[in-house]
């Protein structure tokens, strides 16, 4: 029941995210969280270092299209490495360091 309530209160967010990728409707700041961030994770790539498109749920992503992902105002990274408005690319790195794509 937890997870039904938690897609409801999500709802507005991804279809904001859905509408935006998909008619292009996207800032500078959307279009940089994909290219520099989420396209560089390993959680988007698969076990043969193949990019997805996807946070991989399983992996501790959040389970998101990263297109729509990135395209919301209000949802953040689930590792923490960008929001809104600001970004932590040390952060970042050092994970990517910590976990390489393979």
């Amino acid at each position: 029941m937890s997870k039904l309530i938690t897609i409801i209160k999500k709802a507005p967010a991804v279809a904001e995210g859905v509408i935006r990728s998909t008619l292009n409707i996207r800032t500078t700041i959307m279009v940089h969280r994909e290219e520099n961030y989420c396209k560089k994770c390993p959680l988007s790539h698969n076990a043969e270092g193949n990019y997805t498109g996807h946070c991989d749920s399983k992996k501790g992503g959040c389970g998101c299209g990263i297109s729509a992902k990135t395209s919301q105002n209000q949802e953040p990274c689930p590792l923490g490495f960008w929001a809104c408005d600001w970004f932590k690319p040390d952060l970042f790195n050092e994970f990517l360091k910590n976990n390489p794509i393979k």
